[in-house]
């Protein structure tokens, strides 16, 4: 039966034509597929791979830019003119190629740098295409002596018809003094030849057609009077003329011109944080809320109707303020419990009134003291107590001495005026 199966599949096989054995959904999908043959999935996939190198391209080159304006806005802190004018040829460069000379003048801003490695680094950075495009269609350069703001054509004298006549040899000799001024005329036959002029103006080497290799050579040469433009100097003392010498008595030149004669400005100031000498300050321990809650309030600077009036608005508005802590029978030790009983009997003044009077009552200064430091007023009634006997003994003993034991009296007590200048500085320093 098995043999029999096997032949009936294999003359099946030979039925079926050759091209139907293997279709292209099968070669695909159980095998790599030829040379030849490319599924959409796979062109998709190199798409993407090819949008991801570009992308990453563009990033790097994106992160050397900033790197190298940065740079160069520290070298030109000073010039802000020089920098702006930079940033607005480059920002025509990063994604077209250079057809009207941005590189060049960008060249020329940089060549005045105190840094030179600013200017490799920008040609290492620009691709070459970008470079030569500018090149390779620079337009014709202006006639000599025929840009805007020039001379329209070149001057000739032919006579010296309206040159100042020379004095006579005797009368020169009679006047002949340190005193006299003499005047010396010349003849020219050419301004542009034999007087100081730029070099895009020079009659004598004209300018190239064109900005190419060859062109950029013969841009270079210059007379014994021609000065550069940008530097406002003879081209002999210009430390940049291969940048330089590429001038033309266009509007983007000038913009460039202009920057670079700009008066330097002062960097602008930036703040600069001290410097503490020494281990840094530990941080400020955090309060608990609880102590934070029943501290004593600060006094008020206020002058109120009656004295002592503000000291039970203070505490009513507290008590409605803040909750009643929560009792802490062994919170606090004796000492602490002593101390804040001798200052309220000290400061507070509905506290001074009582004992004034004598209507202080222990439970009274008690529950000041438990409210003030968060605790259970039966814990702390002994030694409430023991302070207040403590503090009615001392008062007795200074009225015995003020009474008896001087023979001048004790000047008369200054009456309470309501003022509580000195009791708020008195807090606010030791709060």
């Amino acid at each position: 039966m098995l043999l029999a199966l096997q032949r009936w599949r294999g003359e099946e096989d030979l039925k079926r034509p050759v091209s139907g054995l293997h279709s292209p959904s099968e070669r695909h999908s159980f095998g790599p597929p030829s040379a030849g043959c490319t599924t959409p999935q796979m062109a998709t996939v190199a798409q993407r791979t090819q949008a991801a190198r570009e992308q990453a391209a563009r990033e790097a080159r994106k992160a050397a830019a900033t790197v190298l304006l940065r740079e160069i806005k520290l070298v030109f802190d000073d010039r802000p003119a020089v920098y702006q004018e930079i940033v607005k040829n480059l920002n025509s460069l990063w994604k077209v190629d250079d057809t009207d000379g941005c590189f060049a003048r960008v060249e020329a801003l940089l060549a005045t740098a105190p840094r030179a490695d600013l200017l490799t680094q920008l040609r290492d950075f620009m691709p070459a295409s970008s470079i030569n495009a500018w090149q390779q269609s620079a337009p014709e350069p202006s006639d000599p002596g025929k840009g805007e703001g020039s001379a329209r054509e070149p001057i000739t004298f032919e006579s010296d018809d309206e040159a100042a006549a020379a004095p006579a040899p005797a009368a020169a000799a009679e006047n002949d003094s340190d005193d006299d001024v003499v005047l010396v005329s010349t003849t020219l036959t050419n301004p542009l030849v034999d007087l100081p002029h730029a070099r895009h103006e020079c009659a004598a080497l004209g300018m190239p057609a064109r900005d190419d290799a060859d062109g950029l050579m013969l841009a270079r040469r210059f007379c014994a009077r021609c000065y550069c433009t940008l530097c406002d100097r003879p081209v002999s003392d210009c430390a940049a003329w291969p940048e330089h010498s590429r001038y033309r008595d266009e509007p983007p030149w000038r913009a460039v011109r202009d920057a670079l004669v700009a008066v330097p400005e002062p960097p602008p100031r930036r703040f600069k944080r001290p410097r503490l000498r020494g281990a840094p300050a530990a941080a400020p321990r955090a309060q608990p809320v609880a102590q934070r809650a029943t501290a004593a309030p600060r006094a008020r600077r206020r002058v109120p109707q009656r004295p002592g009036a503000f000291d039970a608005d203070d505490r009513r508005e507290t008590a409605a303020a803040v909750a009643a802590p929560a009792a802490a029978p062994n919170g606090v030790d004796d000492a602490t419990v002593a101390a804040r009983t001798r200052y309220l009997l000290l400061t507070d003044g509905e506290i001074r009134r009582q004992y004034d009077k004598g209507s202080l009552t222990v439970s009274t200064l008690q529950g000041g003291v438990a409210t003030a430091l968060g605790v259970d007023e039966d814990a702390i009634k002994d030694v409430v107590k023991a302070t207040l006997a403590d503090y009615l003994h001392d008062q007795m003993q200074q009225r015995s001495f003020w009474a008896g034991g001087e023979a001048t009296a004790p000047p008369p007590a200054t009456p309470d005026d309501g003022n509580d200048s000195d009791v708020g500085a008195y807090f606010e320093l030791s709060d």
